[in-house]
């Protein structure tokens, strides 16, 4: 019998749905590192513009990996973009903050992300996953700052979110997708800030 893996896939999150979410001290979110919320916000906000700019019904942005960790492809990834966390760090002078707040509680820690956004299309789709590449830089042209003047909906814990278009050489392009151990897809890669609020 062929084995199915479930996997939990993230399209369309509302306000709602992500923006209170949050472990407890065993879990891998806080409000002081909101890497997930700040992901699954940009994600969501990016498939608004999509349906309202394209004409869509659905989203074709998935905050999913661009392929699976045993190197299969992620499932029901046909003509979508994947979006994906490629490393994190701490932005410089976060830590030092963090051991000056002792006995005041943990200060928050901003964070420098790496995203690639891939497209999964193929044959006589190949030019659609063109076409919503070129979409994509263009609303991240438009808006390379998320903040609460303009998008109330932040969610909790989180100041300002920033994002800056990465261009790769050819060699690092190569070494890129061998760690992702699968064959190269036309892609772009954004530097992400997430300012956590005070």
């Amino acid at each position: 019998m062929k084995r199915v893996r479930k996997r939990f896939i993230i399209q369309g999150i509302t306000a709602p749905a992500w923006r209170g979410l949050q472990m407890n001290h065993g879990g891998l979110m806080t409000h002081s590192m909101p890497l997930y919320s700040a992901l699954a916000f940009v994600a969501a906000e990016l498939n608004v513009y999509l349906r309202q700019q394209l004409q869509l019904s659905e989203d074709l942005v998935l905050l999913a990996p661009v392929v699976e960790a045993d190197g299969s492809l992620t499932l029901d990834m046909d003509n979508k973009l994947s979006f994906s966390l490629l490393n994190v760090a701490l932005e410089p002078g976060a830590s030092g903050a963090s051991a000056g707040a002792a006995g005041a509680g943990r200060a928050p820690a901003n964070l420098n992300l790496e995203v690639l956004i891939a497209a999964s299309f193929s044959g006589r789709n190949y030019s659609e996953g063109l076409a919503l590449l070129s979409a994509v830089m263009g609303f991240f042209q438009a808006t390379p700052l998320f903040n609460r003047q303009r998008f109330a909906a932040l969610p909790e814990g989180i100041e300002l979110i920033s994002l800056e278009l990465r261009s790769l050489s050819h060699a690092e392009l190569q070494q890129l997708w061998t760690a992702l151990n699968t064959g190269y897809r036309p892609s772009l890669l954004y530097k992400v800030w997430v300012l956590a609020q005070a």
